[in-house]
This record gives C-alpha cells, sequence and structure tokens, in this order.
C-alpha cells in the first residue's frame, strides 16, 4: 500500500462526519450518499463513493447497509456491508457493521466497525473500534478512535477526535481532529478543522498537520447537505486536497 494511501485512508477517516442513527419517527428510510476525492501533489488520487441505506422499522433496531466504491491509481475495490443499529434508550446507541470487498481481480477483503454514542443535549461521546484485513498483500489494518463534543453555548461547538491507525506494513499513526463548529442560522452551520498527525515507517517518522473547513445545511426536514474542503500534508514533502460532499435523505 503507497503512503499517499495510507495516509488517505486516515484522512478520510478523520473527515468524514459523525451522522447520528438514532431513531426516529418522521421517516421509513434515510439514505446518506458521500462523494469524496483527494488529489495528491504528485497528480495521483482517491476516489470514494459510499452510500448508507437506513431502514428506520422500530425504536429499538434499525438494520443497515453501506456499499463503498474506492478507486485510485493501482486499483477500484467495492465493499458490501449490511449492519444494524441498537438503540438502547433516547440518546444511546451503537452500530455494528461487517462486510466483503473485492477489486477488479477479485482480490478479497474484509472490514467492518463496532461504535456505540451517547448524546445529550449539550454532549456527544463516541467510541469505534474499526478493523480489515486484505487477502492478496496479507495486510491488517485498524483505525480505532474516540471523540467528545461539547456545546459551550448556543452558537459555539468543540469537538476533539483522536485516531490510533496501524496496519502490518510497518505503518502507526496518532491523529488529534479538533473540529470548531459555528451555528450561523437554524438551517446553516460552518466548521473549522485543524488535524495534527504522527506517523511511523519503517523508514522513520512524519510530523503532519491539516486544515478544512466543513459546511452543513438543514436545507428540509428531510433533506441535508454537507461539503469539506480540507488540506493535508503528506510523508515526503508531499500534499493533498480532499473535497467531499454528502446528501442525507429521508424518505
Amino acid at each position: 500500500m503507497a503512503n499517499g494511501n495510507k495516509r488517505w485512508a486516515l484522512a478520510v477517516a478523520a473527515a468524514l462526519a459523525c451522522c447520528s442513527f438514532a431513531s426516529a419517527k418522521d421517516y421509513d428510510f434515510r439514505d446518506i450518499l458521500e462523494v469524496d476525492a483527494v488529489v495528491l501533489d504528485t497528480e495521483d488520487y482517491t476516489l470514494k463513493v459510499e452510500n448508507v441505506l437506513l431502514w428506520n422499522r422500530g425504536p429499538r433496531f434499525l438494520p443497515t447497509f453501506r456499499l463503498t466504491m474506492t478507486r485510485n491509481e493501482v486499483e477500484r475495490r467495492m465493499l458490501a456491508q449490511p449492519g444494524f443499529v441498537w438503540v438502547f434508550r433516547d440518546g444511546i446507541y451503537a452500530e455494528l457493521t461487517y462486510g466483503l470487498s473485492s477489486n477488479d481481480d477479485s482480490e478479497l477483503g474484509q472490514e467492518g466497525f463496532a461504535e456505540i454514542t451517547r448524546e445529550t443535549d449539550e454532549t456527544v461521546m463516541s467510541a469505534r473500534f474499526k478493523a480489515g484485513y486484505l487477502h492478496e498483500p496479507d495486510i491488517f489494518y485498524m483505525i480505532p478512535d474516540v471523540a467528545y463534543k461539547r456545546m459551550l453555548n448556543d452558537i459555539y461547538g468543540l469537538q476533539a477526535k483522536y485516531f490510533l491507525g496501524y496496519n502490518t506494513d510497518d505503518f502507526l499513526s496518532h491523529s488529534l481532529e479538533l473540529n470548531n463548529e459555528f451555528t450561523v442560522s437554524k438551517v446553516f452551520k460552518l466548521s473549522a478543522l485543524a488535524i495534527g498527525t504522527w506517523e511511523q515507517y519503517s523508514w522513520g517518522d512524519e510530523w503532519l498537520w491539516g486544515a478544512g473547513l466543513k459546511a452543513h445545511a438543514a436545507i428540509t426536514k428531510r433533506l441535508g447537505l454537507k461539503y469539506l474542503a480540507q488540506y493535508n500534508t503528506l510523508a515526503l514533502d508531499r500534499w493533498a486536497i480532499e473535497n467531499a460532499i454528502t446528501l442525507d435523505v429521508k424518505f
């Protein structure tokens, strides 16, 4: 796995917005489509398209299905992941997802995660363990993370999120993301992101950083839109620009 792709995997994980799957009574299905493009200074690229479908069939048990396509200059891979959300009680819920992937050469992979979230009017706390295995290169990887968000007033909220990245191809990283969220109006939020990362390779260590802006518009009660623009430094004096757009529809 190329260094840029390793860094991209962690950057995407850090950039992805936390979407609450707590049960609601005003819709039967929820569909979240995200398109994420990362372009490196070497003109290499990574494109990720992920669609998550949630079936709101009851107050406690909510089945989900994720379909993800990733593509770069090396391969294209498809990942299908059935799963579910279990709502323990209002404000506390867990999600479990697992599935198989394959590339154009029919090389298999496995990936899944377990996440638990606690929400109140002022805070959001979450912990997730994500791991996977690529059969053909024989690489195991994991990206556990923990996050804490607190609304300090009606306008400003601060979130801190820590990621540990590891794979058996001699790679280890620690990342801390700070998200400053500003409520501009009842339907629009703007966030400023700052990321610091320490990466360890077989050939040495790297201290890296990233910064970005994220906008979230609640167009209607059933339609939401998010956009992320982010700059990341990479190992070996490289850099990348990421753009992501997310469409959230309830029906």
